[in-house]
């Protein structure tokens, strides 16, 4: 299950999750019986993290599709869309629906927008003269629980919208997600904020109170103070490189929404016969083994996993110990197995020391340390290595994502 279970949470981040499901609930009982459902690319994943697919199948999805370019080939007759409100989003609908008519094809559509309905897409979709064959909706997909300690809104082109584009909408989500907060929490007493878009934030947040008549009650305060930073009051901490181990498999392996792929050879278990392709690994508070080294300074967490090794060594070494014990004994040991789960712990530790050894060969390149030195030496106002490091990838062809970062952090300055 790639979803936290979020049982070890400060806040009741549950409810915000069940309260998310019923509302994608809802949007699927929208469009009654069988259908198909066409997701966003960038939709998908937040989705798997507050529901199950059996939900999907519950309410008649016969099949999943991820929207893009080209037509879509479904025998559904009706097709559920839930894509980001966007211009080419909207395109690639109309296109998929007029190859639909041009192949006369009966079809029924709904289109719900993440967050909200706007303008711009009824408008394209006028345009595009198939305004009259679907039916809008928004699915407000806003406070997502990643982790324990964690909600994330998904809004991946929110940076570029507010200091690129102009364009602040981005800014009312967030207020009204901390509004949706505040139902579900209590009022947050002390709000702080630095940078223009965090006090566009406040001002929205006291505008919105005042016109839905918010009051905040005596004792029911589960949040003692909000901080809201803008993203460009530090540019250069996320071009960094990560040394963490958490950080160091995102480097190497990438994850998205709480996912990583890796090669099946790192993954202890597998099915026998079938051809090689990349595996989903669940990395969250659900995985102990992750869980207890996310933080650690990647040196260290080679002495982290021989310890939990060693651990489970030692515990199926008492197993031999148990001959002439008695029956407290055993169902003490019996109750520590379980506690551990045994054969998990083993997966865990199989799949964490291949990662860490893929991790450690990436570390040891000596390509890894030259980017380490040249952002020290940015650091401390030295720029000379920075360019170095960058024209010598520049020079070698390499691929541009190999060291944007440093090329970012190095513009950054200016």
């Amino acid at each position: 299950m790639a979803a936290p279970s979020l049982t070890g949470a400060t806040l009741p981040l549950q409810s915000l999750k069940s309260q998310a499901e019923k509302e994608l609930s809802e949007c699927l009982d929208s469009m009654r019986g069988k259908k198909a459902l066409v997701l966003d690319p960038s939709i998908s994943g937040p989705l798997g993290l507050i529901t199950e697919k059996q939900l999907l199948k519950d309410k008649g999805v016969e099949r999943t599709y991820h929207l893009s370019k080209g037509n879509l080939d479904t025998d559904q007759r009706q097709i559920l869309y839930i894509v980001r409100a966007d211009i080419p989003s909207m395109k690639i609908i109309a296109d998929q629906i007029h190859a639909h008519i041009k192949e006369n094809m009966t079809k029924e559509y709904k289109v719900l927008l993440v967050p909200r309905k706007s303008i711009i897409c009824e408008r394209v979709l006028e345009e595009e003269g198939v305004y009259g064959n679907v039916s809008l909706g928004e699915f407000a997909m806003d406070l997502i629980p990643v982790e324990e300690d964690v909600l994330s809104m998904e809004m991946p082109m929110s940076f570029r919208e507010c200091f690129l584009e102009q364009d602040r909408t981005s800014m009312y989500y967030v207020a009204r997600a901390i509004m949706k907060m505040q139902a579900a929490f209590g009022g947050i007493p002390v709000v702080r904020g630095k940078g223009v878009c965090s006090k566009a934030v406040m001002d929205l947040l006291i505008r919105m109170k005042r016109e839905s008549g918010y009051q905040e009650l005596p004792g029911e305060q589960m949040i003692d103070e909000l901080v809201m930073i803008d993203r460009n009051v530090d540019m250069v901490t996320p071009m960094l490189t990560q040394l963490t181990y958490e950080g160091l498999i995102d480097e190497v392996f990438r994850i998205n929404n709480g996912i990583a792929e890796v090669d099946p050879s790192m993954v202890a278990a597998q099915q026998q016969g079938q051809a090689p392709k990349r595996v989903k690994v669940a990395l969250n508070s659900n995985d102990k083994v992750f869980q207890d080294l996310r933080d650690s300074n990647f040196s260290i967490v080679g002495t982290g996993l021989k310890k939990r090794a060693l651990l489970l060594q030692q515990v199926e070494q008492e197993r031999h110990k148990l001959q002439g014990q008695g029956v407290s004994e055993i169902k003490d040991y019996v109750k520590r197995l379980k506690e551990m789960n045994i054969q998990q712990e083993k997966s865990l530790l199989s799949l964490h020391t291949n990662m860490a050894s893929e991790i450690g060969k990436t570390v040891r390149d000596p390509t890894f340390n030259r980017r380490l030195e040249a952002e020290q030496s940015m650091l401390l106002g030295r720029d000379s290595k920075v360019m170095d490091f960058v024209e010598e990838h520049i020079y070698k062809q390499e691929p541009f994502l190999k060291y944007v970062d440093s090329a970012a952090m190095f513009l950054s300055r200016f």
